[in-house]
Order: structure tokens, then C-alpha cells, then sequence
């Protein structure tokens, strides 16, 4: 019995990491956003418009990844999905100049992190029983929340020491080797 323990502790220790890697795009635009705003000189009605792309591109992948997780499976989905937020995180970095391209590469962020959650809930409800499922969602939930916390941690000062570019970079990169 305790091998089963010891291995349901390992799968939600690495799905916290891995979640918490890949999510951290998910404040990494908010976090650069004071520098993006004045070098773009984007609106405020623009910048709500960036914002909001990525939760249209996140809504649309929740619904779908859900779907998909039910007939391929959890850990097909998230990896799939940490490997496109990435490259869309990436991408942002390297190629978004203004506010067009910024919707583009804010939208397909949102796309690739509507596969992560939901995957997890689903690898961790196979993996624990009811009497233990609770604990792991939280704990699970909880490195979701320290991944928006992260990027604001790291973003930021990134941007400050070096560039919004830079701050992008470092925190996109993770997601790859979360899919893994």
C-alpha cells in the first residue's frame, strides 16, 4: 500500500511542476504590460482588447480540451497544450510588435493553457481515490495560483533588468519541458 502512496505523492508532486512551469504565461503579459503600454502606446480600451483575447482563446480550449481529454486522455492533452502555450508564449517574444500581433500571439497563449487544467484534474481523479481526491486537487490548484504569483515574481524585474522580451522568453521556456 505504501508503494501505491508514494506514487500517487510523485504524480502530483511533477503535475504541480509541470503546471506551475507551463502557467506561468498566463501573467507573464500582465506583468510586462506597464513597459507594453508606453513603448506600443496602446489604449486602455487596447490593452483590456489584449487581455481579453487571450480569456476568448482559453474559454474556446477549455470546452474543446475537455472533450478531447475524455477520449485520448489527461496527460496527451496537457502535453499537447504546454508545448503550444509555449511556442505561443515564445512566439509573443520574438515576433509581437504592436497591437495586432500582440492579440494574435495573446489568443493562441489562451488557446494552449485551456488544456492544462482540466487534463490535470482528470489525471489526478485516476489516480486518487475520493477520500484522498480533494486534498490533490487543492494542492494541484494550489501551484496554479503560485504560477500567476511566479510570473508577476519573475516578469517584472525581468523587463525592469533587461527587456519585456527577455521576461517573455524566461518565463515561456518552461512550459516545453513541462509537457514532458
Amino acid at each position: 500500500m505504501r508503494f501505491a502512496t508514494d506514487s500517487r505523492q510523485r504524480v502530483l508532486a511533477i503535475l504541480c511542476m509541470a503546471q506551475f512551469a507551463a502557467m506561468l504565461i498566463w501573467y507573464n503579459f500582465a506583468a510586462v504590460l506597464p513597459v507594453l503600454r508606453q513603448q506600443w502606446q496602446l489604449s486602455n480600451d487596447q490593452t483590456g482588447t489584449i487581455l481579453s483575447a487571450f480569456q476568448l482563446g482559453y474559454v474556446v480550449s477549455v470546452l474543446f480540451s475537455g472533450w478531447l481529454t475524455d477520449k485520448v486522455g489527461g496527460r496527451f492533452v496537457f502535453s499537447l497544450c504546454a508545448v503550444e502555450t509555449g511556442l505561443a508564449g515564445i512566439g509573443f517574444a520574438l515576433f509581437a510588435s504592436d497591437y495586432s500581433s500582440a492579440l494574435y500571439w495573446r489568443i493562441l497563449a489562451g488557446i494552449g493553457q485551456g488544456g492544462l487544467y482540466v487534463p490535470g484534474i482528470q489525471i489526478l481523479s485516476r489516480w486518487y481515490p475520493a477520500k484522498e481526491r480533494g486534498m490533490a486537487i487543492g494542492v494541484y490548484t494550489c501551484s496554479l495560483m503560485a504560477s500567476y504569483a511566479g510570473a508577476y515574481f519573475a516578469a517584472a524585474p525581468l523587463a525592469a533588468a533587461f527587456s519585456w522580451q527577455t521576461a517573455l522568453l524566461c518565463t515561456s521556456v518552461w512550459a516545453l519541458p513541462a509537457a514532458s
